[in-house]
């Protein structure tokens, strides 16, 4: 028993080292009962001959062997389904990846049609800036028509103030004339004098409103011009900086559209041209075909396209006239033997008959013929 156990742990032994060395992979899964079975492997060779002496030994037995051998074949059937599962999940996983693959390409797809759109908009927004840009241009123009004439009232407002200073003081002599008009009739009392004072002073000072409001409009105008003349610069210097980045991988893509085209182009030349390669090779099995068929008066029974057929026959053709070749290179052979034997025979024809001469002439001719014959039918 000592001797059938170390034997099938050796042979147990050698087995996992042959299949761990073909493939690492199988046994991944169990690679620590492996290694412990390994290193245990001499303890318990010692052990078991402690414990069990010589004489105290069982013979190997038919069931033994048999539970031993089913042991070993559930263990197969385990690590061969462990190793489907595995198979099984590789699957899966490939497929997944795959799968993600196609997603991959239909993003890349809907990218590139989303940038087709996105190029298109730009443009659209580019012209659309340009016109308003023009259009702003325009309307910069008429503020500036605006100011000037509001500048032109303004000069037109300070010459009537001026004028009108003037006229106060040209006019305050009369001053001491208006109080004595006070004694004439025209103006019943003093106040009648005030209030037309204060209503010149009032007109005054609506005139002198006037005149800052707009002033007041004519500075927020001009800052509003400016503030939008120096937005719309900075937007149009985005604008150029996206549409020339734009233009750039525009050009890549164009350059790498370029590249792809001249690969698909060598690959259908390469294409073209094997099966240019193909059609001639066809045609020369073809043409020999015929050739060996109308050599060996056998009618053309393949069709065209048959090549299979075709090299078969030539295949068997080409065997056929080796076998015959081989046949008369034998038949040479014997026939140099046999002059040879002639030559020997001819140097004792002083020894033998004319007869006899004949006769074994007549039999080793005979002979040779007939054993060329006999090996051409075999052959």
């Amino acid at each position: 028993m000592e001797r059938s156990y170390i034997l099938s742990e050796l042979k147990i032994w050698f087995l996992f080292e042959f299949l761990h060395a073909i493939h690492p992979f199988i046994f991944h899964y169990n690679e620590q009962f492996f290694v412990e079975q390994k290193q245990n492997f001499p303890k318990s060779l010692n052990t078991f001959r402690r414990h069990y002496p010589e004489w105290d030994l069982v013979k190997g037995e038919p069931e033994i062997e048999l539970m031993r051998v089913r042991r070993e074949l559930l263990t197969a059937d385990l690590e061969l389904q462990a190793k489907r599962e595995e198979h099984q999940q590789r699957r899966e996983l490939a497929n997944r990846q795959w799968q993600e693959l196609r997603e991959k390409e239909n993003l890349l797809r809907r990218s590139f049609l989303r940038f087709d759109e996105f190029v298109k908009e730009n443009r659209e927004k580019r012209e659309r800036a340009v016109r308003k840009i023009r259009d702003e241009k325009e309307r910069q123009k008429i503020r500036e028509a605006e100011i000037a004439e509001l500048e032109k009232n303004l000069e037109y407002l300070e010459k009537v103030r001026d004028e009108m200073q003037n006229y106060v003081e040209e006019y305050k002599p009369f001053q001491q004339y208006l109080e004595t008009v006070l004694e004439t009739k025209e103006f019943q009392s003093i106040a009648e004098i005030f209030n037309r004072y204060e209503t010149l002073i009032a007109a005054r000072a609506t005139l002198v409103q006037n005149q800052d409001d707009n002033l007041q409009a004519l500075e927020n105008t001009t800052a509003q011009l400016q503030k939008m003349t120096e937005e719309k610069s900075q937007s149009l210097m985005d604008l150029n900086s996206r549409l020339a980045q734009l233009q750039s991988r525009h050009e890549q893509a164009r350059a790498k559209s370029l590249h792809w085209e001249t690969v698909v182009s060598k690959v259908k030349e390469v294409a073209s041209r094997k099966e240019l390669e193909e059609t001639q090779v066809r045609a020369c099995i073809w043409n020999l075909y015929r050739q060996i068929c109308r050599r060996k008066g056998v009618a053309v029974e393949a069709k065209r396209d048959d090549l299979e057929q075709q090299l078969l026959h030539v295949k068997r053709t080409i065997l056929e006239l080796g076998k015959i070749v081989s046949a008369a290179k034998r038949k040479t052979a014997r026939e140099e033997k046999q002059k040879k034997l002639e030559r020997t025979a001819a140097a004792n024809k002083d020894e033998k008959c004319p007869a006899d001469l004949r006769r074994e002439e007549t039999r080793s001719s005979f002979r040779s013929s007939f054993d060329g014959t006999r090996s051409f039918r075999r052959n």
